[in-house]
This record gives structure tokens, C-alpha cells and sequence, in this order.
């Protein structure tokens, strides 16, 4: 029989933890106080990819009946211009998408030869739906379908999709489905006709099937107002605003970064402040012609994908080649700068009259300072009266 001092000794043994719940203690305590000191779990690697997307002029719109009456129009047209601007238009027809099929596979062999991913899309292969991605894992180039879309009602636009603001969408939305979130950095490329106001363009934006007999050398009068542009002549494709918010929606929606933008076609800077706070926080750097024309083979591509340079970011060889090649390249930091230029060119007659402005206040208080005043006068006139 036990004693009343040996219960309570009795039940301290019976609850005892044994080693396995001791062992099972110090594990969790060291979990924890591991989790604690090793922080937040680091993020994930970053992937590589080159998007070459380019909306050159297609076999398609140089065959169609637009051109046709375009060209005829332009070339019977007594206006001086418009036959060089005829001829500017089916050297285009050539140039343009032979430029776009070399540099095409320029880019694929440095992707190759680089190890990099590389997504493709050419106005060639978009009117058929296709786009060709390259994988560096298995070395591979397939040839992939994009989404249908709804056909335009433009017949400019249905022989140049890649021009569509919607298809570049639904291109850069490839990336969403190919890689995990939060996990690629883009390195964008986008080849197109452009403009002060449009990012991507048809060479031939007019619809003249439907426009009925028009007046050429009307049309092609520097003097004619911007807004009284009829509805045939308005530009077709991609804004320049429209091109950023297709960029924030893919950033937003797959956490893709862009460490560098290259939009080479012509007038491809910023066109103003407006622009300017449309670009968004994802774009490290835009190189751009400013207000500046583009030739078909003014870009080194062999040798801005040349390769890594010891202690240099992947992107760098490619923005120093840009800037050999008379591209202008801003940090997304200072592209502030553009704008402000713009606003300051765009006053500077003004700004010639300010030291004259200035001159004039300093000369008139000067005078007034030293005219005397109506106390002093009145104070002299009595002084004199007195004498």
C-alpha cells in the first residue's frame, strides 16, 4: 500500500514524456528557430527569352486591291510627291519582309547559340496563325498556332495582323502559358512602320477599296488639318498608349519583366507626357529612333546577340550595339528626359524673349525707383515758395 508522499511522485513518473516525444521536441524547436533565421524562401530563377515580334509588310497586302488602287492613285496623281511615295511603297513591298526573314534567322541561330528561349512572330507567319518558339533545353524550334481571333473589319489589317494591338496580346500572353509566374525577363523586340502616335503599323494604313474617287494632292497638302482626316485615312494598328497597356496587362498578370523594350521602327520615341506615364514600372529600358526614320538594315542583330561579356548582364551586349547603330537608348528611370525636350523645344521661341522680358522689369522698377515721389515734390514746391 502505498503512502500518501509516494502518490504524487507516482503520477510526476507516470507523465513523464519518453525520448521519442523529447526528440520530436527538439526537432520542431530547431525547425522553427531554422525557418527564423533563414528568412522569407528565396524567389524563384529567372528565365531568359528573346520575343522578336515583327509586323512586316506581307505578300499578302502587296498582292491585295488596296495596293493596287493606292499605287495607281498615287502614280497618275499630278503631285510631285506622290510618285516617290509610290515608288517608296513597292520597294517596301520587297525590302521590308526580306529585311524581316534575315534578321528573323539571325535572331533564331544567336538564341541557339546564346542557350536562350526565344519566342518568333513575324506578319508571315501570323496570317496563318503560326509562331515559332525555340526551346534552349532541348534545342528545338516548333512551330506553334495562336489563338483565333475575330477578323478584322479592315482589309489593311487582315494582311497585317501582327499589327493588331489584340494579336500582340494574345502573342505576349504565350509567355503566361509556357512558363510559371514571376519567373521570366523579356527582352522585347517589336519591328513595325510607325509613327508620332502608333507604336505598329501597315506601310499602307488607307483603305481605298471602299473610299470611292478621292483627291491625291489634297491629301498629301502639308497644310490639310490633322482632324479633318477622313475615315479611310485614319491610322490602323497598335497606339503608342495601347502598346504599354498591353505590356502592364502582361506584367501584371504573369509578373513579366522587360529589362530592355526595342521598338525599331520610325518616330519610336515617346510622344509626350501622356506616353510617358503609360509605361510601366516592368520596362528597364526603351531604346527608340526618337522622332527619327528606321532603314531595313540599320540594326546589327549578329552582333547584338554577339554573347555575355564577364561581369555584364545578358542584355548588355545587345543595348551597346543599339547604340552603335545610332538607336537611342533611355534608362525607364530617365525617360522623363524625352518629353521634357519636346516641351522645351516646342517653347523655345518663346523662351528668346525672357532675357528681354526680364530686362524690360528691371529697367521700369529701376525708373520708378528713381522717380521722385509726390511727397517730395510737394515738400520742394514749398521749399521754394518759401525762398
Amino acid at each position: 500500500m502505498r503512502t500518501p508522499d509516494a502518490i504524487p511522485a507516482a503520477r510526476a513518473r507516470s507523465v513523464r514524456p519518453g525520448p521519442a516525444v523529447v526528440v520530436l521536441g527538439l526537432l520542431f524547436l530547431l525547425w522553427i528557430s531554422g525557418g527564423i533565421w533563414a528568412g522569407p524562401a528565396a524567389p524563384p530563377a529567372r528565365t531568359p527569352v528573346i520575343v522578336f515580334y515583327a509586323a512586316e509588310t506581307t505578300a499578302q497586302a502587296a498582292a491585295s486591291e488596296n495596293y493596287a488602287i493606292v499605287l495607281r492613285a498615287l502614280r497618275t496623281s499630278p503631285n510631285p510627291i506622290a510618285s516617290s511615295i509610290a515608288e517608296s511603297i513597292a520597294r517596301d513591298a520587297k525590302e521590308y519582309p526580306a529585311a524581316v526573314k534575315r534578321d528573323s534567322a539571325i535572331v533564331l541561330e544567336a538564341a541557339r547559340r546564346l542557350g536562350i528561349d526565344l519566342l518568333l512572330f513575324t506578319n508571315a507567319l501570323g496570317v496563318e496563325r503560326h509562331y515559332v518558339l525555340y526551346r534552349a533545353s532541348n534545342r528545338q524550334a516548333e512551330t506553334r498556332n495562336l489563338p483565333e481571333l475575330p477578323q478584322p473589319a479592315s482589309v489593311v489589317l487582315a494582311a497585317s495582323p501582327l499589327s493588331r494591338p489584340d494579336y500582340f496580346r494574345a502573342a505576349l500572353n504565350e509567355i503566361g502559358t509556357l512558363y510559371p509566374p514571376n519567373t521570366v525577363d523579356a527582352l522585347l523586340v517589336t519591328v513595325s512602320h510607325g509613327n508620332g502616335d502608333m507604336a505598329m503599323m501597315p506601310r499602307v494604313f488607307a483603305d481605298l477599296t471602299s473610299a470611292g474617287p478621292i483627291d491625291v494632292s489634297a491629301e498629301l497638302d502639308g497644310d490639310a488639318a490633322q482632324d479633318a482626316r477622313p475615315d479611310w485615312a485614319a491610322y490602323q494598328g497598335t497606339s503608342k498608349l495601347e502598346y504599354w497597356r498591353v505590356l502592364s496587362e502582361i506584367g501584371a498578370a504573369f509578373g513579366v519583366e522587360f529589362p530592355v523594350v526595342f521598338r525599331a521602327a520610325c518616330e519610336s520615341g515617346l510622344s509626350g507626357w501622356t506616353e510617358y506615364l503609360a509605361v510601366p514600372a516592368s520596362v528597364g529600358v526603351l531604346a527608340h529612333t526618337a522622332r527619327q526614320g528606321l532603314k531595313y538594315d540599320q540594326i546589327h542583330y549578329a552582333e547584338a546577340f554577339a554573347g555575355y561579356g564577364p561581369g555584364r548582364q545578358w542584355t548588355d551586349a545587345f543595348v551597346t550595339q543599339l547604340t552603335r547603330d545610332g538607336i537611342q537608348v533611355d534608362p525607364g528611370r530617365m525617360l522623363w528626359l524625352g518629353p521634357l525636350r519636346e516641351t522645351i523645344e516646342r517653347i523655345y521661341p518663346g523662351l528668346l524673349f525672357v532675357p528681354l522680358l526680364v530686362w524690360l522689369v528691371w529697367f521700369g522698377r529701376l525708373r520708378l525707383r528713381a522717380r521722385p515721389s509726390r511727397g517730395t515734390l510737394m515738400r520742394r514746391g514749398a521749399g521754394e515758395a518759401t525762398e
